[in-house]
């Protein structure tokens, strides 16, 4: 049986990231031939997402001292049988790598990066550059590991999972076109919701804007919206934990993001034949909308574009047939997603 650990830092509980650990954890708790745990370096401060995964598949270091947390992971990797680490930060990446050379230990250490590299502080490109090998969940990560002069043979893109979705959200019967932005309420950082409102100023039309999501910016970006006159056709609905169980109407979803890695929101939406209007961002959009086939991509920071495409989306809405749209994203559907996974685990450290 190989024993694979999935090694990542303290975790909201709230992001995509979270939601494909999860997904992998549950999909292997049974698997005999592969013994797929999750090492947490932190005690998260939500654990809501943790409480149906398999408490033989958590490991968790509660310390609330950084340089301690180290000396558990360096201790955990010379005491435990591991075959192959799944690293999501950089940091643990470095630290297993001198582990690995110091005491001259045989596992195989793999990055899963689930930022742009580009454009994430927390990601050091020399650490990145030291796992043996990379697992990118985008083609433009998978780019971006190539421009760092990593051989192609050492990364395996294999793209984020999404469960298909039998459950129905219906499009808007009483003339207003809703749109809906899901995430992190950012500023003008990585989710750049104040694009999203300044593009709103210039759309025409019975519209409605629908915020499920919460952050440090909420008062800021509400003040904005005050400021554009824009405020009475926007519902803030905060933080939630199944957010698609609380939509019964909804007709597009908006992502205007700086960067992304690959954003498991515009998957969620797809797979309930939402349409989506996205930033061409690195990295990720590319990879799930097909323009004017699914939805449409936005070029980066520009309000006109943004307000222009959703405009698109509100005039064609009648010509994006859901089971066209949930169809777009077959690729990512569990079913293959694991299929890939499933291979690339068979060959770690053979």
């Amino acid at each position: 049986m190989k024993n694979i650990i999935i090694v990542a830092p303290i975790l909201s509980g709230q992001g995509g990231t979270e939601t494909v650990i999860k997904k992998v954890l549950k999909r292997f708790d049974k698997k005999s031939q592969f013994n797929v745990k999750l090492l947490l370096l932190g005690e998260p401060p939500k654990k809501d997402w943790l409480k149906d995964i398999d408490e033989k598949q958590l490991i968790i270091c509660e310390s609330h001292n950084k340089i301690l947390r180290i000396f558990w992971f360096v201790r955990f990797l010379l005491t435990e049988h591991i075959n192959d680490l799944i690293i999501i930060n950089t940091q643990l990446i470095h630290i297993a790598h001198l582990v690995k050379g110091i005491f001259k230990r045989d596992f195989l250490i793999y990055s899963w990066i689930h930022f742009s590299l580009d454009n994430s502080n927390t990601v050091n490109l020399t650490y990145l550059k030291e796992a043996d090998k990379h697992l990118a969940i985008s083609s433009g990560i998978k780019k971006q590991l190539i421009n760092l002069e990593i051989s192609p043979r050492n990364i395996e893109l294999i793209y984020n999972p999404i469960s298909t979705n039998l459950k129905k959200i219906k499009r808007s019967q009483d003339g207003v076109f809703r749109f809906l932005y899901m995430g992190r309420v950012e500023y003008n950082h990585q989710k750049n919701v104040e694009l999203l409102l300044r593009s709103l100023t210039t759309l025409e039309g019975n519209w409605l804007l629908v915020i499920i999501g919460d952050g440090d910016d909420v008062k800021k970006c509400k003040k904005l919206a005050d400021e554009l006159g824009i405020k009475d056709r926007i519902v803030w609905k905060g933080w939630k934990s199944f957010p698609w169980s609380t939509l019964d109407e909804i007709d597009a979803l908006v992502l205007p993001s700086n960067y992304e890695g690959l954003p498991m929101v515009l998957l969620e939406a797809l797979s309930y034949g939402i349409p989506c209007v996205s930033t061409d961002c690195p990295t990720g959009p590319e990879d799930i909308i097909e323009d004017k086939y699914n939805g449409r991509l936005v070029k980066m920071n520009e309000p006109v574009d943004l307000s222009d495409k959703m405009r698109w989306i509100m005039k064609n809405l009648n010509e994006l047939k859901e089971e066209t749209l949930k169809s777009s994203i077959n690729k990512f559907y569990d079913d293959n997603y694991f299929e890939r996974l499933e291979n690339i685990f068979s060959e770690m450290n053979d």
